[in-house]
C-alpha cells in the first residue's frame, strides 16, 4: 500500500459555487445518477472527460447483458483487488440487492469457494485481468461455458470501468460514505482506522 496522508484527501474537489458554466452543464444537475456526487464534482476538473464516463457508467449501470448478481460479484472483486474503498462500500449494499448474501459479500476478499463454476470464474478473470490485464485459457474456457461473446465483452469492460474508476477515486482520496473502511483481514484500504505502529 503507498503511504497517503489520509488528513489531506481528498486530493480534489469542487464545491457547488466553484464550478464554471462549462462545468454545470457537464454536472447536469443528476442527468448522469450513475455517477456519485462527489465523483462527479471531482471529475469535473475535465468537464468532457466526466461526460464521456458517465454515459458509459450510465450503460453499465442500466444494462442487463449481464445477471445483476454476477455484475456485482465482478465489481466487488474488483474492488478488492484494488482497495477501492468507495466501490467496496457501495457495492457491498448493491450487492445484497442483486442477490447476494452478507456471507457471500464477505467471502469475496477472500480465496474462499463456495461459488457456482461461472461465479467463480468471474472471480478469477478478475483476478487475473488485475495481475496481468488478461485473461487465461482454462479462465476463459470457464466463462465461455456460461456466457456467449457479447457477455464476456461486456464483463471485461465492465473490469475495465471500475479499474479506473479505482485509479481516479484512490488517487483523488474519495471516501467511503460514512468515512471509513471495513477492516476486513488482508485489505488494502485507505479509510480503515488502522491502529498505530
Amino acid at each position: 500500500m503507498t503511504d497517503v496522508d489520509v488528513s489531506a484527501l481528498p486530493r480534489l474537489g469542487l464545491s457547488p459555487h466553484e464550478h464554471s458554466a462549462e462545468q454545470a452543464v457537464a454536472y447536469g444537475l443528476g442527468r448522469h445518477p450513475s455517477m456519485t456526487e462527489l465523483g462527479r464534482r471531482t471529475l469535473m476538473w475535465n468537464p468532457a472527460l466526466q461526460e464521456a464516463l458517465a454515459h458509459l457508467s450510465d450503460y453499465l449501470r442500466a444494462s442487463s447483458c449481464l445477471p445483476a448478481r454476477d455484475r456485482e460479484i465482478a465489481i466487488l472483486r474488483h474492488a478488492w483487488d484494488c482497495g477501492a474503498d468507495y466501490q467496496w462500500a457501495i457495492h457491498a449494499q448493491t450487492a445484497l440487492a442483486a442477490g447476494l448474501t452478507p456471507a457471500e459479500v464477505g467471502r469475496l476478499a477472500t480465496e474462499a469457494g463456495g461459488w457456482a463454476p461461472h461465479e467463480a470464474a468471474v472471480i478469477r478473470a478478475v483476478d487475473e485481468l488485475h495481475r496481468a490485464s488478461q485473461i487465461g485459457d482454462e479462465t476463459w474456457a470457464g466463462l465461455r461455458a456460461h456466457y456467449d461473446e457479447r457477455q464476456i465483452i461486456e464483463l471485461i469492460v465492465l473490469i475495465g470501468s471500475y479499474r479506473t474508476t479505482a485509479y481516479v477515486f484512490n488517487s483523488v482520496g474519495i471516501p467511503p460514505p460514512d468515512g471509513h473502511s471495513p477492516d476486513l483481514p488482508g485489505n488494502t484500504f485507505t479509510f480503515v482506522d488502522r491502529p498505530a505502529g
